[in-house]
């Protein structure tokens, strides 16, 4: 059976990279090759499949039914994918290389690979006349510029997309572990200038009376975070109820090495709060990094005047009950709080959050969810693992809100995918096992 599929799988996959369909770039023939594609893969099965427009770029809805009495998946995937040139791969990303017991490729993972796993499980079910459930697909192509409009797309078409259930896989196993996701954290950027003068002003003629940018931007940034890991912001806590210690304990069980997590992230600490893990740390607790720093002259040699401007761009990371305008308002007033009079400052305008995308819990008690742990446990013979996400796949919380349908994440990929990456690849030991869960799952 799984040989079977992998024939499959690899039968479509090596098309379905080449397409450039990259949506942070201007793509838009590669983008319409894409859904193109798609369209006559759905058709040419018997599916009865849509091609909409007036969403950004094209998304693709497609439906099968097998018997109007049996439960219906709806199964997101988007097609868009990261940049990649061949200068950083040596190769060409956007074609398919089977070496080392990997499937190397720009989109192996992050989405086309994961998607085709259960396209290719659902057109076998087809033709074996096997699939239990009624099947819809969703495949979009903005997720890599934060889904902007996606909401409205499921606000106009939810009777369209109505299911009992909403299968997406669009991540990676943790330790080699079946993985479901249990949570994603919500997010917003904002950027702050701060400014001393109306000019930079020469370092030997006014050093140590005037004012300098830099320094004040230094001083505010240290005083965003105290020494046990925690946001200073008044009020940001307020809100941010206690993780369950239910939830605690299944980050517990999720294996970490000091010594592999410096390997992989370069770094020599671990900065946790106190009673938290890395895994409840960075899932379950909310924070705001510096992601971008600029003041001042910085190219070669010295140009020795003293910044009168520094513009600093900020992230936070939330978690239920935190709501992103009310964290900006309260950082704009820790930001008056903290700033000397003498130094003037503003918000990037329109004075409000950017890429915002509320936080989310999923119900791990839903039947279908119960289902998938118990198929995952029989195939890996590993116990699974309920990853607390700390990032974000912006239509989950779409989901969650105007359709309201229980949703099952799994994992399909091998950890070190290298998603987003250099060499993102998919581990034919991990596809395999995904090919056999999907067609499990779905067959029964």
């Amino acid at each position: 059976m799984v040989d079977d599929l992998f024939n499959v799988y690899i039968s479509l996959v090596d098309e379905y990279i080449s397409f450039r369909s990259i949506s942070t770039l201007d793509a838009t023939d590669e983008i319409n090759k894409t859904v193109d594609w798609l369209e006559k893969l759905f058709v040419s099965n018997h599916f009865k499949a849509e091609i909409i427009r007036g969403y950004d770029n094209p998304v693709i809805i497609s439906e099968f039914v097998v018997d109007e009495s049996f439960p219906t998946v709806l199964i997101y995937g988007h097609y868009d994918v990261q940049p990649a040139s061949e200068d950083e791969w040596g190769t060409n990303p956007f074609v398919v290389r089977n070496e080392k017991g990997r499937l190397y490729a720009r989109g192996i993972v992050d989405n086309k690979g994961q998607m085709l796993v259960h396209l290719v499980s659902v057109l076998e079910l087809i033709r074996k006349n096997k699939l239990k459930y009624n099947v819809k697909f969703l495949i979009e192509g903005n997720e890599e510029t934060g889904s902007p409009n996606i909401g409205k797309l499921l606000e106009k078409h939810k009777q369209k997309l109505r299911s009992d259930l909403i299968l997406i896989s669009d991540s990676a196993l943790l330790k080699n572990h079946p993985t479901i996701e249990m949570s994603l954290r919500g997010v917003f950027n904002t950027t702050l200038t701060i400014r001393t003068s109306n000019k930079d002003l020469h370092s030997g003629l006014f050093g140590g009376a005037v004012p300098n940018s830099a320094q004040i931007a230094s001083e505010f940034i240290s005083k965003l975070r105290s020494s046990e890991s925690l946001v200073n912001i008044d009020g940001f806590y307020e809100n941010v109820i206690k993780p369950d210690e239910k939830y605690l304990e299944l980050t517990r069980k999720i294996p970490f090495n000091d010594d592999e997590f410096s390997d992989l992230t370069g770094t020599k600490a671990v900065l946790l709060e106190n009673g938290h893990n890395f895994y409840s740390q960075t899932g379950l607790r909310p924070t705001v990094e510096v992601t971008g720093l600029e003041s001042g002259y910085t190219g070669s040699g010295y140009r020795n005047s003293i910044p009168s401007q520094t513009v600093i761009k900020f992230n936070f990371r939330l978690v239920p009950c935190q709501n992103p305008e009310e964290i900006l308002e309260k950082f704009k007033m820790f930001t008056r709080k903290m700033l000397p009079e003498y130094a003037d400052f503003d918000f990037a305008k329109p004075e409000k959050t950017e890429g915002t995308v509320k936080p989310i819990m999923l119900n791990p008690e839903n039947k279908f969810t119960k289902k998938a742990v118990k198929l995952l446990e029989q195939i890996h013979s590993k116990d699974v693992l309920y990853d607390f996400n700390g990032a974000t796949l912006p239509i989950v919380v779409d989901f969650t809100n105007i359709l309201k349908t229980d949703m099952l994440m799994v994992a399909l990929a091998n950890e070190d995918c290298n998603m987003h990456a250099v060499d993102e690849n998919f581990d034919l030991q991990s596809l395999r096992k995904a090919l056999e869960f999907s067609y499990k799952f779905l067959s029964s």
